[in-house]
């Protein structure tokens, strides 16, 4: 499956070690990077839709140095609300 996506016509720059969080959610944190971000979009939209849960998506953007206080500070988020 083919994705089509808006393409910046200007220069720009990608922080390193800065997180993207795609879309917000409560139930579950799926993490990625590259082009898997758009099957765990996909993936998130059906957990939403299927089973009600709601699924907080974020882009790494890069590996290494990556984002380790965005995704600590979500996964300390989401599983503080099943205690």
């Amino acid at each position: 499956m083919l994705k089509m996506e808006q393409v910046p016509v200007d220069s720009y720059t990608i922080p390193l070690s800065q997180a993207e969080i795609l879309q917000e959610g409560s139930d579950v944190t799926l993490v990625a990077w590259g082009t898997q971000i758009h099957v765990l979009r996909e993936v998130a939209n059906m957990a939403q839709e299927k089973l009600g849960v709601s699924c907080e998506v974020i882009d790494l953007r890069t590996i290494l140095p990556w984002d380790t206080e965005t995704v600590c500070k979500t996964f300390s988020f989401v599983s503080s609300l099943w205690k």
